[in-house]
């Protein structure tokens, strides 16, 4: 619209996910500190680096918390998975490297945790992380562009941070470390996402009101 297209002509359909049976679900703050997680392939341009960088930080000015990192690093130049490791070690005692996940798991996954954290340093369309984090009712700090900016808004369901900044990832999360009340406020905002079935009416709807018009 900002381009001069008419939005009387633009539909948007949000991405539905899975229904997914009833798993774990753990309780905000059970383990009595936070505990950040990371779901993703880790890459260069999915920010794994500067979220490393981040928590490096916050281990350096004494904080406590934990992040648990689930990916795997397919298809990456060995100088960048040596970098990663390196990362991975400094950071040993809060963080931990958890390795890939199976699909059908992400829920359970997701639930595990108190705060999703979305670093992406490009322009993500619609992350499926974060709706399954609002899915399950969790806080989502991400990088404040493209649609991870559209999904969280900043200071309502979540927290919105500079791309390729450790130093804001690490003021974010510290935010929540220093005031936890934040995690069960953002929580109660979560913008649960629709089922693929709603998704496939809306798109089913939208091609019959095409048809009709044409």
């Amino acid at each position: 619209m900002r381009w001069g297209l008419d939005a009387d002509k633009i539909s948007v359909i949000p991405n539905g996910i899975p229904s997914r049976d009833a798993g774990v679900r753990r309780g905000l703050l059970e383990g009595g500190r936070p505990v950040f997680g990371y779901f993703g392939n880790l890459n260069p341009w999915k920010g794994v680096t500067v979220l490393l960088d981040a928590a490096r930080q916050l281990l350096a000015d004494g904080l406590d918390f934990e992040l648990r990192v689930h990916g795997g690093a397919p298809f990456q130049s060995q100088a960048f998975v040596d970098e990663i490791d390196r990362r991975f070690a400094e950071t040993s005692a809060s963080v931990q490297s958890r390795g890939p996940y199976r699909r059908e798991d992400i829920g359970d996954l997701v639930a595990a945790v108190d705060c999703t954290i979305v670093p992406s340093i490009w322009w993500e369309n619609a992350p499926l992380v974060i709706q399954e984090a609002q899915a399950q009712g969790r806080p989502v700090i991400a990088s404040n562009i493209g649609g991870m900016a559209e999904m969280v808004e900043h200071g309502v369901n979540g927290l919105t941070v500079p791309p390729n900044d450790a130093r804001a990832l690490a003021a974010a999360m510290r935010s929540i470390l220093e005031e936890p009340s934040l995690l069960r406020r953002f929580a109660a905002n979560a913008r649960k996402p629709d089922d693929i079935d709603t998704t496939a009416r809306r798109y089913l709807k939208r091609i019959e009101t095409t048809q009709v018009q044409a």
